[in-house]
């Protein structure tokens, strides 16, 4: 959405913030739900792949 501080959001997170294009709110939450799925079905200290925030990322 257009509007966010990316330089606040940077202070809180090691990764760079992300724009989130348009309304895509189902998008976002389709890829963080795979991505949180991926992350609890992993072993502790293992190493998660996750897919590109290319469909929703402007």
């Amino acid at each position: 959405m257009s509007g966010a501080d990316l330089g606040v959001l940077a202070k809180f997170s090691p990764r760079t913030p992300n724009q989130l294009k348009g309304g895509q709110f189902q998008e976002m939450f389709v890829w963080l739900s795979r991505s949180i799925q991926a992350v609890a079905h992993s072993q502790v200290g293992d190493q998660v792949a996750l897919d590109p925030a290319k469909d929703w990322v402007v």
